[in-house]
Order: C-alpha cells, then structure tokens, then sequence
C-alpha cells in the first residue's frame, strides 16, 4: 500500500482541471475549454518520477503544457493562455522524458532537447523577472563585455598564429630549396653542362664538398654558327647519352638517396618541414639539423646566379 501511496496522490493531482482560452475567429470571443489532464496524453512514470525529485513541480500544469505543445502550440500562446511563464514552460520540456522530446522533434522541432538545452541559459538570463529591468540590462551587458573579451583574445591569438606561420612558410621553402640543392649536389650522377669555367669550378666544389667529386662537369662552348636553340638541343642530347651509358651508376646513387631520406625521417630530423610538430622539442632540433647540412651550399651561393641553380637544378 505505501508503494501505491505516491502514484495516488499524483493520479488525484492530475485530474484537476486546467481552463484556457480557444483560438477562434472574433478577437472578443471568451470561449474557454477545460483540459482534464488525466484523459490524454499524461505524463509519464518518468516524467512525474523526475518532476517529484525536483520538488515544487505542479503536476497538472506541466501535463498542460505536455498537451499543448504537442498540439503545436508554442511558448507564447501557454504563456497567453494558462497564465504559466515562459521559464516555467522551458522548465517542464527539460523534465520530459526522451520519448516525448522525439513526438516534439517532429510536431515542432524548435522545442526539442538539444533546442531547450542550448537557448535555456540564454533565456534566464534575459527574462529573470524578480531582479528588474535595471539588473538584467547589468547582466545582459555584462555578458556582451564577457564574449567581447573572448572574442578580443581569440582574434589575437589566431593573428599572433597566422604571423608565426608566415615567417615559418617564408623560412622552411628557403631551407627545403637547399636542403634540395644538398640532395642533388651528394646523389645526382647526371652530367653537368656549364657555359665557363667559373660555373665549372663552382659544381666541381659543391660536389666536392659533399662526397661526390667524381660527378662529371662538361663546360659546352656554343659556336657561331649555332642558334640558341641548336646549342641547346646540343646540350640536350649529350645529356641523354651520358644518361644512357651510365643509367646503372644513376640508378645506384638514386636508391642511395632514398635510403638517406629515409633515414632522415626515422631520426626526425626533417620534422621541421611540418608545422604541426612546431611544439616539439625535435622541431627545432631538425631546424639546426638542416642549418648544419645546407650550411656549404648557403655560404657558396652560385658565382652568377646566386641561389638560383636554373640550368641544373630545379628544385619543387
């Protein structure tokens, strides 16, 4: 008998009827209609179950509200019609069960759980009626100062962001130009075809510098007689046959440079080329790792180019 106890009193609870006022066509009209809650649509073992922990819930005007809403009155309309405030309405959608919330979902979609959830706290802040009109206007302004700073501090941020990025753009394609550069002078047995001797003796000291001082260099004088054009399919083809003849010696070296960047990756030591590693401490160790291997390349630019190495090398 005292489990039944509860379920009573909340039955006799929900029998009492509710009178609101019907929509009709003659704005004088004063016809009213009373709800028994207990007929359709009552609230669940759940609902009445939360409803009871909150305490101070009344059962019959949360069935109400039940009832309207899923008729497709909205917040305004309770509010006009049963005197129970638009807070009180929020309230009660957040005390109903899932399955109520998904008969709202499809009859008005605005009032469902992830609606009620987001625009709640909004809306008690701008409707608390016991502080008035000159403490909430404090609150609403203070919340505007509060997203205005928040808004302040993340703009600086992603500015201070966006500019860290830019000098770290404008640095890694200057170091992975010569870090390029470096690859190509140690592994690339391809021929080298100069105009003089100056350019000559350049490639002859940067392959050099890095363990490949038998790489050929072949200065090509153009004649006369010969156009631009002619000199430079000249070029061409003496390059094409060297590639030929020594297609294995080339292949050897290109599975050598592979192996080495392989390595390099392993090591870590070309995390710098990833901006999103920026925080780690071998980002900056992979910095200094690249400073150190393109360190000749960068002290002994081109004699008449500079770093632009465009007969020769063109790096990505």
């Amino acid at each position: 008998m005292k489990n039944n106890s509860r379920s009573t009193t909340s039955s006799k609870e929900l029998r009492k009827p509710i009178y609101i006022e019907l929509d009709t066509d003659s704005p004088n009209s004063m016809e009213w209609v009373a709800i028994n809650s207990s007929n359709e649509l009552p609230l669940s073992s759940t609902e009445i179950a939360t409803a009871e922990e909150k305490g101070k819930i009344d059962l019959v005007k949360m069935q109400t509200c039940k009832e309207l809403l899923l008729k497709g009155k909205s917040i305004n309309a309770i509010q006009k019609s049963t005197g129970i405030s638009r807070n009180t309405v929020y309230s009660y959608l957040k005390l109903f069960d899932d399955s109520t919330h998904d008969a709202l979902a499809e009859v008005q979609p605005k009032y469902s759980r992830s609606t009620v959830e987001n625009n709640f706290l909004f809306l008690s802040l701008l409707s608390i009626s016991s502080l008035g009109t000159h403490s909430t206007l404090l609150i609403f302004y203070a919340v505007l100062l509060l997203s205005l700073i928040v808004g302040v501090v993340a703009y600086t941020k992603s500015y201070k962001l966006k500019l860290e990025r830019e000098a770290y753009e404008e640095e890694r394609k200057r170091l992975h130009y010569f870090y390029l550069l470096m690859l190509d002078f140690k592994f690339n047995k391809n021929l080298v075809v100069v105009a003089c001797e100056k350019e000559a003796a350049h490639y002859r000291e940067r392959c050099n510098d890095h363990n490949n001082k038998d790489r050929e260099v072949r200065r090509i004088d153009r004649r006369s007689d010969f156009s631009v054009s002619a000199h430079h399919r000249l070029i061409e083809r003496d390059i094409e046959i060297y590639a030929e003849t020594e297609a294995y010696n080339i292949k050897k070296f290109e599975n050598k440079k592979e192996a080495y960047i392989k390595k390099l990756k392993e090591e870590g030591k070309l995390d710098y080329f990833d901006f999103r590693k920026r925080n780690t401490e071998q980002f900056h160790r992979s910095r200094a790792c690249l400073l150190e291997i393109t360190k000749k390349i960068r002290d002994k630019p081109h004699p008449i180019r500079g770093h632009k190495y465009d007969n020769n090398f063109s790096p990505n």
